[in-house]
């Protein structure tokens, strides 16, 4: 099933992700040379932000967009501005609107997902699992509260992988009231190693994610 895989498709997307951010480092960093003369041609625009633009700082995922994927209307926005995580909207393989991956290094990023479940413990366990059974093992933490997008989210925490690939997770439910559209969003941050959830949402650069993360549905 597409979402029993998800878990692998996104660490695919991660890794990906994060090497055109070691080469678009590589680019953005050299210093300029030029031989032109006077008649040179002017230098291009800067880049904008785009939805489809994973160099761009901000990200904004629409309704239309989800659609095109085969996803539930979904309409949001995050910026990354002053972070090292690169953005890979509606990717082509896979069940997220936009992963967030961080450098080479380790585990370090979010995930966006549709979530057609509601706020229940058990419900949002099933979906953890349903998810993220291909990152063995994995770990149910507890459930708590976080304040996100405008009020207090429901928020599970729960661990994936082993060795160097561990990763603390932590998932916070959007319901449907939140996104004003049918389904709900299931926005999981994760990092390497074992951490609290509550330091770790509050930590560069998940707190400046949080902050700028906006529903755009009308």
């Amino acid at each position: 099933m597409r979402t029993t895989v998800l878990g692998a498709v996104l660490a695919v997307i991660g890794a990906a992700a994060a090497a055109c951010h070691a080469s678009d480092q590589a680019v953005t960093t050299a210093p300029a040379t030029s031989s032109a003369g006077p008649n040179a041609a002017p230098s291009p625009p800067p880049v904008q932000a785009s939805p489809t633009n994973p160099s761009a700082r901000g990200v904004t995922i629409t309704d239309e967009g989800a659609r095109a994927h085969k996803l539930p209307p979904m309409g949001f926005s995050v910026d990354t501005e002053g972070t090292s995580l690169l953005a890979s909207p509606l990717p082509d393989h896979g069940d997220s609107y936009l992963y967030l991956s961080g450098p080479p290094g380790g585990p370090l990023g979010v995930g966006f997902l549709p979530y057609a479940g509601s706020t229940e413990k058990a419900e949002i366990e099933r979906f953890v699992q349903q998810q993220f059974d291909k990152s063995p093992p994995l770990v149910m933490g507890k459930i708590s509260q976080f304040d996100f997008a405008g009020g207090k989210r429901t928020t599970i925490a729960f661990k994936t992988g082993a060795s160097m690939a561990e990763a603390t997770n932590c998932g916070i439910v959007l319901p449907p009231s939140a996104t004003r559209r049918a389904t709900g969003l299931f926005v999981v941050f994760d990092r390497g190693g074992s951490q609290d959830c509550a330091a770790m949402l509050a930590s560069d650069p998940f707190d400046r994610i949080a902050k700028s993360f906006r529903i755009t549905s009308p």
